[in-house]
């Protein structure tokens, strides 16, 4: 079984997202939880399953979101950082909304080595393209592709403030 944790603030559709996941049809058993932050509270009954990926979700309308996620990613392990996490930021679209600064999520996102998604969910959509997105994160991240590696996106992705940098000095030809 493939286990997955969202970690982001109350509110920010993690339980929609978990939804997603699990409604895209794969060939494992995929199980999805939720928590506000990390660290995980002790749970001294059981062992807990080893959790294969990490999402963590920002909304870019929302403060609160950024310093939940700034206040985990200390106590996520190290080697998780290579494959193992990535970013889903929601609410991008609209600039006057934004509580959040695209580039400190960008740099959140380079400092970590980690993917950054956007989600935009259209209604009736329910997030099916970032969760697939995710999916094919997670699976290369357990070895189902045989060929491709966490380390080999790593090293073929261009750091996301270079694009955003590039983003911003492109001006169209008159």
């Amino acid at each position: 079984m493939i286990l997955g944790k969202i970690v982001g603030c109350h509110g920010i559709g993690k339980h929609e997202l978990a939804k997603a996941l699990v409604g895209v049809g794969t060939s494992y058993a995929l199980q999805v939880r939720t928590a506000t932050s990390l660290p995980l509270p002790e749970n001294k009954e059981t062992d807990r399953p080893k959790i294969d990926m990490v999402i963590f979700m920002i909304d870019m309308t929302d403060k609160r979101s950024m310093a939940v996620v700034e206040s985990s990613l200390p106590h996520l392990d190290v080697d998780y950082f290579l494959g193992r996490v990535c970013f889903v930021i929601k609410n991008a679209q609209g600039l006057l909304d934004r509580s959040v600064e695209i580039e400190a999520v960008t740099q959140l996102a380079d400092t970590y080595d980690s993917p950054l998604l956007c989600e935009t969910v259209e209604p009736g959509q329910g997030g099916s393209s970032v969760a697939e997105k995710i999916l094919q994160l997670l699976a290369i991240s357990v070895g189902f592709h045989d060929h491709i590696t966490p380390l080999l996106i790593d090293v073929t992705k261009r750091p996301y403030h270079t694009l955003l940098d590039s983003s911003i000095a492109w001006t169209p030809n008159s």
